[in-house]
């Protein structure tokens, strides 16, 4: 019977693994939560082997985490100053290499040495070479009005 024991425990622990391995590539600490929930079950089933007491241990643990503990986590991975770079090109400045347009005509900035396609926010087309602010980033696009300093 011990030898069942000890199974029970390491297939916990291995699918808890799994799913931390795949929480990895999801932002959500939602299959991380379950997770949690069977490295808890593989500790309780090292003293209890009935595996509908373990069941429960998962559900449990696995309720309480994403009600309780996801929240905290979700507040710090959405930390606003932990924001890409890219969200620090708004309000920069940039030169027009292809005539912009509204959204079915979109043209290329220059922005710090890098080549972006953009789209006019005011709907009127900036011509080559003009100035022009980044107000929003959407994606791989710009959002661009006319700089009003020139």
């Amino acid at each position: 019977m011990e030898d069942y024991i000890m199974d029970i425990w390491v297939i916990w622990v291995i699918l808890g693994i799994i799913l931390l391995i795949l929480e990895a590539l999801t932002p959500e600490f939602i299959i991380g939560s379950f997770a949690l929930g069977c490295f808890v079950t593989g500790i309780i089933s090292l003293f209890i082997d009935n595996v509908t007491v373990q069941l429960l241990v998962f559900a449990i643990t696995t309720i309480i985490v994403l009600w309780q503990i996801r929240p905290f986590f979700l507040t710090i991975l959405d930390n606003p100053e932990a924001k890409s770079n890219i969200y620090l090109l708004v309000g920069q400045k940039a030169k027009v290499i292809k005539k912009i347009g509204p959204e079915d005509v979109k043209g290329r900035v220059k922005i710090g040495g890098e080549d972006w396609m953009a789209v006019s926010k005011e709907g009127g087309i900036i011509p080559k070479e003009e100035r022009v602010e980044i107000v929003k980033v959407d994606g791989a696009k710009v959002i661009v009005i006319k700089d009003k300093e020139r």
